[in-house]
């Protein structure tokens, strides 16, 4: 069953089938990711129960401004963020390098390798934000960049206390060795946006997620910090 803007027509079409659950399947709204709470909304109102993470998480974690304040509060580390509206209201010591990011949209939305840049004044980290509004889903803000490696944790939820699944690391097989984990500073993080912008160089297929309990090179304190980390995040969706 197909979700769209036509609500009145989902509802009418949920109602007819009424089905004792629903797989959520949405990733978003006719090509709008902020959207993306909307069908677990109308399922909460309708009392029809739904896999996945329930609509006001699906909400917070659209936004990566809400999220981010969710983490500040939780005390987790988080880099530092800028708004287009911080930017205008104060001025800015900045330390960058600095990658701009669509606000709601995912799955590398908008990115590519000049998506991360130093810059030398709020006003110019503005302009470059401006720029990139558009093309970013209209909503963007700049992050401090972090080389380094990425993992991916999911939670399952229980009547008791939730579950941490094993961490999966993003691999990139077979890459040049600069562009590999250990290779020259700044070039790690940035191998994903290559995948995307330059398919005849590199494939996505070379992009896998290993899984492991205890993945080669990690130490049983990052993993444990990683599982903390996950598990103070509370609801959170994971991606």
């Amino acid at each position: 069953m197909a979700f769209s803007m036509d609500t009145k027509g989902f509802l009418k079409e949920i109602k007819e089938a009424y089905p004792q659950l629903v797989f959520n399947l949405v990733e978003s709204v006719e090509g709008h990711g902020r959207l993306i709470h909307f069908p677990a909304s109308i399922l909460d109102l309708l009392s029809i129960p739904y896999t996945g993470a329930p609509a006001d998480a699906l909400y917070l974690t659209s936004s990566k401004i809400l999220t981010k304040k969710i983490l500040e509060g939780a005390a987790i580390a988080t880099p530092p963020y800028y708004s287009p509206g911080d930017l205008k209201a104060k001025g800015i010591s900045l330390k960058g390098p600095y990658i701009i990011k669509s606000v709601w949209e995912h799955a590398s939305v908008g990115l590519e390798e000049s998506s991360v840049l130093s810059v030398k004044s709020s006003g110019q980290l503005l302009a470059e934000m401006e720029k990139r509004r558009d093309p970013l889903g209209g909503d963007c803000f700049a992050e401090q960049f972090i080389d380094g490696r990425e993992f991916n944790l999911s939670c399952l939820a229980s009547q008791e206390d939730p579950e941490v699944l094993p961490p999966a690391e993003m691999r990139f097989i077979d890459y040049p060795p600069e562009m590999e984990s250990g290779g020259i500073p700044g070039q790690v993080g940035r191998v994903v946006l290559r995948v995307f912008t330059h398919p005849a160089e590199f494939r996505v297929s070379q992009v896998r997620e290993a899984l492991a309990a205890k993945p080669d090179g990690h130490s049983e304190e990052m993993l444990a910090s990683l599982r903390f980390a996950r598990l103070r995040s509370g609801g959170f969706q994971s991606g």
